[in-house]
C-alpha cells in the first residue's frame, strides 16, 4: 500500500503509450475505457499543461456580465427613458471604453485559446506515442501552439459565422410562418407545431453532428498540419465511414461526463464535511467563549479561515476541471488517431 501511494504522489518519468486497438478477446468498451483510465492518467501526470488547459473550451470562459453593471449606474427612476438618454450620452465615453477593453479582453483570451488548443494537442500526441513528451516545460505549448495560431484563429472564425448563420435562419423560420399566417392566431399555432418542432429536432441533431465534426477536424488540422477547409471535408469523412466509432464514441463520452459528474459531487460533498469539522471546534470555542472575548476579533479570525477555504475550495474545482479537460481531448486525440492509423507517428516523421 505504501509503495502504491509513492508511486501516485511522486512524479513518473513516462506514462502508459496509448494502445489504439483492442488485444485478442477484449471488448471495445474495455479498450475504450481503458483509454479514459490513461488519459486521466496523462492528464493528472504531466501537470505543464494544466495552465494552458485553463484557455481551452469553457474553462477560460469570461462572464463579461459581471464586468460592470449598467443598473448600478442608472439614475433612481429607471422608468424614464429620458434620464437613462442623458445618462447615456453624459457617459457615452466609458460606455465605448467599456465595449473596447471586453473586446479586448475577448481578443486576448482568443488568441490564448488557438495557442493552447493547437500546443496541448500536440503535446498530447505526442505522450500518447512514446509515453512522455519530448520537453515538460510550460513554454513548450506556446512553441508548439504559435505555429499554427493564425490557422485555429481562422478556423474559430468560419465556425464562429456559419452558426451566425444557422441561428439566423433558425430564428427566421418561425418568423417567415408569422408573416404568412398573421391573419389566424390557430394557423401560426399549427404550422408552428407541424414545423418549428421538427426543426427544433433537427437542429438538436445537426448541432451534435456538427460539434462532432468540429472536434475531429481541429485534431486532423492539427496532426497532419492542414488547412481548416481541408479538415473540415475529411472529419466528414472519417464520420460518414466511421459511423460505428462515432457511436461507440457517443456512449464513451456519456459514460465519461458521468463519472466526471459524479467524481466532482463527491469532490464537493467530501470538502463540505471536511470544511465542516474543520470549522466545528472554532464555532464551539466562540459559542463557549462569545461573552469573554470581542466578537470582532472572531469576526476577523472567522472571515480571515473562510476566506482561505473558499480560495482552496475554488483552486481545488478548477485544478479537477482542468484534469477533466485534458482528459477528454486526450479521448478525442486517441480516438481520431484510432481511426486515421497514419497520425499516430505523424509528428515523428518530421
Amino acid at each position: 500500500m505504501k509503495e502504491k501511494i509513492l508511486n501516485f504522489v511522486k512524479k513518473r518519468n513516462s506514462t502508459e503509450i496509448a494502445r489504439y486497438l483492442p488485444i485478442e478477446g477484449e471488448s471495445w468498451f474495455d479498450t475504450y475505457f481503458l483509454e479514459i483510465k490513461n488519459a486521466f492518467r496523462r492528464a493528472w501526470n504531466w501537470k505543464f499543461m494544466w495552465f494552458w488547459a485553463f484557455f481551452i473550451g469553457g474553462i477560460g470562459s469570461i462572464d463579461f456580465s459581471k464586468l460592470g453593471r449598467i443598473n448600478d449606474y442608472v439614475p433612481e427612476n429607471e422608468n424614464n427613458t429620458d434620464s437613462f438618454a442623458v445618462f447615456f450620452l453624459d457617459n457615452i465615453i466609458w460606455f465605448i471604453a467599456g465595449a473596447i477593453i471586453g473586446l479586448l479582453i475577448f481578443f486576448i483570451f482568443w488568441i490564448l485559446s488557438c495557442v493552447s488548443r493547437w500546443g496541448l494537442i500536440k503535446s498530447i500526441s505526442e505522450i500518447q506515442d512514446e509515453g512522455k513528451p519530448r520537453k515538460d516545460k510550460i513554454k513548450e505549448i506556446w512553441k508548439k501552439g504559435e505555429n499554427g495560431m493564425s490557422r485555429m484563429f481562422l478556423f474559430g472564425v468560419i465556425v464562429f459565422s456559419f452558426w451566425i448563420f444557422v441561428v439566423i435562419a433558425f430564428v427566421g423560420a418561425p418568423l417567415f410562418v408569422v408573416y404568412l399566417f398573421h391573419d389566424s392566431l390557430f394557423k401560426i399555432f399549427v404550422v408552428g407545431v407541424i414545423i418549428i418542432i421538427p426543426l427544433i429536432i433537427v437542429l438538436v441533431l445537426f448541432f451534435v453532428i456538427f460539434n462532432y465534426i468540429i472536434s475531429i477536424a481541429t485534431i486532423v488540422m492539427v496532426l497532419e498540419d492542414s488547412r481548416p477547409i481541408k479538415s473540415i471535408k475529411k472529419a466528414w469523412h472519417i464520420m460518414k465511414n466511421g459511423y460505428k466509432e462515432v457511436i461507440k464514441m457517443f456512449i464513451m463520452r456519456i459514460l465519461f461526463k458521468l463519472i466526471s459528474t459524479g467524481v466532482s459531487i463527491v469532490f464537493i460533498v467530501t470538502l463540505g464535511v471536511i470544511g465542516i469539522f474543520v470549522a466545528l471546534p472554532g464555532l464551539l470555542f466562540v459559542a463557549i467563549y462569545n461573552d469573554i472575548l470581542k466578537n470582532i476579533i472572531f469576526d476577523i479570525l472567522v472571515s480571515f479561515s473562510g476566506g482561505i477555504l473558499e480560495i482552496c475550495f475554488i483552486a481545488c474545482l478548477i485544478v479537477l476541471g482542468i484534469v477533466f479537460k485534458l482528459t477528454e481531448l486526450d479521448l478525442w486525440i486517441w480516438w481520431v488517431k484510432r481511426n486515421v492509423p497514419s497520425l499516430r507517428l505523424t509528428h515523428n516523421n518530421k
